[in-house]
């Protein structure tokens, strides 16, 4: 997936969003619309923000480069220029940074190009392991000088090493055609070779496949951690919301004086009447003040973000990524987008129980493109959802299930499946994207998530103010 849209089961009771953008946009929106029936019970009441908060998790990576191994070999010679001449790049950490950043490129470059390959695609195989070992022969013939630098390029030289014959080694049952195969062998004994001569460890012993698997997560991890970015979040508009209760408060304190006051004078102090009024004022005004919490709390969520977080990059300290987040109940017709209001429809033309109730996620990121470092095109946007609370209604007791097999009765249980419909829009202000999936959900947790395609489709600005 690349610029674009993946919701998969992550376990049990976590449903995984995973959104990639690398378009040039900077502005993007994220909506997730979780369609509940009524079974489930779930409304504003019995599930609060706070809980769904505490049950969610995100967190954005930097999206490497794809580097075109199916090219030219100059266009792969351009993505190493910064390496050909390492004197160029100022101090060890610069050097070591760039590395890293080659190397997670360079990594998903290749793996991604491989899956995508066709089996008999013998021609394209033979341009990739030449721009692949091009690229390689290039980096090692201008290794870097200092003790530091060769230590960081050779654990990375490694790394790269074992990345490119552990891909091939995948695609060796897939070639069928000979010639593409004995040239995946050849290069593979001919890096072999190259590990023995440069003292790197080796990976061609299956009797120690438990100890290659960890060095080789190890030496991903250490590359792979100038992705990750460091996400911080606090509560947006909280002066704008207590400004507003203190007026609420306000208003329903000024309705119990004026009770009050006109009580007074009205039957004088220290009468039956007096008290009568006196307690009357102070239930208006309790109920006066829940009231207007309640229509001020949702009119400023229709203006005010819920939280305000930022994204900075580790290694320099800038600030790369904005997100703004938004937890609501959309109304029970959907009539925020059309698209929504036509799949409700036609959800409930035979099962009125179905999607009840709507809860309404939404992600507003602002991308600091010129904050990116080389070998980086964008983000991903990857959120955990914990369903688990939103399931306390589903039913404990299985259901058997009885089948004739010869002459025996066999008897099954199971427990009862319930559907979330979950619908994504993700988008910019050009174009959109929209993608529906079913969730099947039982007491167990999530069961199967399912991609409906004929409710998934692109739309741009014009087709949507056509419509």
């Amino acid at each position: 997936m690349r610029n674009g849209v993946a919701v998969k089961r992550h376990d049990r009771f976590q449903l995984e969003i995973c959104v990639e953008n690398t378009d040039e946009s900077r502005k993007q929106n994220i909506d997730m619309y979780l369609c509940f029936p009524k079974a489930l019970d779930i409304t504003p009441k019995t599930y609060r923000r706070s809980t769904f908060y505490r049950d969610k998790k995100s967190g954005l990576q930097l999206l490497p480069e794809m580097i075109d191994l199916t090219g030219s070999p100059l266009t792969c010679c351009r993505a190493i220029r910064v390496f050909l001449h390492p004197q160029s790049v100022s101090t060890d950490k610069d050097y070591r940074h760039l590395l890293k950043l080659f190397s997670c490129a360079f990594s998903r470059s290749l793996q991604r190009t491989l899956d995508n390959l066709d089996n008999d695609a013998c021609e394209e195989f033979l341009a990739i392991d030449n721009n692949v070992r091009l690229m390689l022969a290039l980096l090692r013939r201008h290794s870097p000088e200092g003790d530091k630098r060769q230590s960081y390029f050779r654990f990375l030289d490694g790394y790269l090493s074992t990345v490119m014959n552990q891909a091939y080694l995948s695609l060796f049952a897939r070639l069928p055609d000979f010639q593409a195969r004995q040239q995946l062998l050849n290069t593979i004994a001919l890096e072999i070779k190259y590990r023995e001569g440069a003292g790197l460890s080796s990976f061609d012993n299956s009797h120690r496949a438990g100890k290659a698997y960890r060095r080789l997560a190890t030496q991903r991890k250490y590359s792979e951690s100038v992705l990750h970015l460091e996400n911080s979040s606090r509560p947006h508009g909280v002066l704008v919301q207590q400004m507003a209760y203190s007026l609420v408060a306000g208003l329903a304190m000024a309705i119990a004086t004026v009770i009050a006051f006109w009580s007074q004078k009205r039957f004088g102090n220290l009468t039956m009447n007096f008290m009568i009024c006196m307690v009357l004022g102070y239930m208006l005004k309790d109920r006066v003040k829940a009231l207007g919490t309640s229509f001020t709390d949702r009119r400023l969520g229709r203006v005010l973000a819920d939280y305000f977080g930022e994204a900075t990059n580790k290694y320099s300290g800038k600030k790369m990524v904005s997100v703004r987040e938004v937890v609501n109940f959309a109304s029970q017709n959907g009539e925020e987008e059309p698209f929504l209001q036509g799949f409700l429809k036609e959800k409930r033309r035979f099962r009125p129980e179905h999607c009840v109730s709507i809860l309404r996620y939404s992600r507003k990121l602002r991308l600091e493109r010129q904050s990116l470092p080389p070998f980086i095109t964008g983000v991903s946007d990857r959120t955990l959802v914990n369903v688990e609370a939103m399931l306390r209604n589903t039913a404990w007791e299985s259901r058997s299930v009885y089948f004739l097999e010869g002459e025996r009765v066999v008897t099954g249980s199971a427990l009862p499946d319930y559907e979330v419909e979950l619908l994504v829009h993700y988008g910019d202000e050009q174009r959109s994207t929209w993608k529906a999936y079913t969730l099947k959900v039982n007491r167990k947790g999530i069961r199967k998530v399912l991609e409906k395609k004929k409710w998934s489709f692109n739309e741009t600005v014009n087709s949507k103010a056509e419509k």
